[in-house]
């Protein structure tokens, strides 16, 4: 399930604005990289952590997260979109795709964008080893207080 962002969703329209600035869709070697800021009134700003594989830098973006910032994982890569109908035998292109992982102390936000398309909010954050990465991380920075 998506939903398409509004250009008027201050919080992503105003994080885009940055990525514009700092990142571009054809490096083939764009590290995934965190981005923070101290509430819904400051400014995002890149830190310096960045790496090839997202899930090296996740438990820092966790934690800025759970210090009562906010965090944006920002990642490139390649993805196919899906097709509304079901045809196994029909294999899509893959598409450049800019992935955007929005986390407070208290939840987490997922989008994505195929190049030249819209981007797109998922309502369902849903299973996979990247949100369950991130659901436990979580937890596991709770309980230990940090």
């Amino acid at each position: 399930m998506t939903k398409t962002v509004e250009p008027t969703d201050e919080m992503f329209e105003a994080f885009l604005m940055k990525v514009i600035e700092l990142n571009d869709w054809d490096n083939e070697n764009q590290p995934a990289r965190i981005f923070c800021r101290v509430d819904a009134h400051s400014e995002w700003l890149p830190t310096p952590v960045e790496s090839g594989d997202p899930y090296d830098i996740l438990p820092i973006a966790v934690a800025f997260a759970l210090d009562k910032q906010e965090s944006m994982l920002l990642m490139y890569g390649w993805a196919s979109k899906i097709n509304d109908w079901d045809d196994d035998d029909v294999e899509a292109e893959p598409v450049r795709v800019r992935i955007l992982v929005h986390m407070t102390n208290t939840a987490e936000r997922m989008a994505i964008q195929f190049k030249g398309g819209t981007l797109e909010e998922q309502t369902d954050f849903g299973t996979g080893s990247f949100p369950e990465a991130i659901r436990d991380l979580r937890n596991l920075q709770k309980g230990r207080g940090l």
